[in-house]
């Protein structure tokens, strides 16, 4: 016979999570890994970026192993202000190796807005008199829709914001 899987809730599972030192550890490498632009500054993010971690060394990534070797000299200094950031020695070693097309920590992988095009108007738009006049919900979404493309100004590329009415 086989068991189900206990499973439990998410949030004591969070709880546990971020009561555990692990966790506390996590929540401020996160805050590193986005910090790090602002730490280092520009000139030397374009050289290194952050790759992770495997215990007590932090691990770095770069596009050229000239950086690599350069960069091994100033081991120190990376430590003592990543460690200064976090408030404690968390790391005693740094490793850095070529990046090969990975994906540092402290680069942004989607945008940070989107843009929605703006809907085209049909050509049978129809009217807000078409299906009866009820409250069911098909009839109230038809209404607005119509009500929608009615409101919209003349040139269509531009999306617009509409107080909201109930019918």
């Amino acid at each position: 016979m086989h068991r189900k899987p206990r499973t439990t809730p998410i949030a004591s599972a969070l709880r546990r999570f971020f009561n555990d030192q692990n966790g506390a550890d996590n929540f401020a490498l996160a805050r590193l890994w986005e910090q790090w632009d602002v730490l280092f500054g520009p000139d030397i993010t374009d050289l290194i970026s952050p790759l992770g971690h495997s215990r007590d060394t932090l691990l770095l990534g770069a596009e050229d192993a000239i950086v690599i070797q350069e960069f091994t000299y100033f081991s120190d200094q990376i430590l003592a202000k990543v460690n200064d950031f976090l408030g404690k020695p968390v790391f005693n070693h740094v490793h850095i190796e070529l990046l090969r097309g990975r994906s540092p920590l402290n680069k942004k992988l989607l945008p940070t807005s989107f843009s929605r095009p703006a809907p085209v108007k049909p050509n049978n738009l129809g009217h807000s008199g078409a299906l009866p006049n009820d409250d069911s919900p098909v009839a109230k979404a038809y209404r607005s829709y119509v009500r929608f493309f009615k409101q919209a100004p003349q040139n269509q590329g531009t999306p617009t914001t509409r107080k909201q009415t109930h019918s």
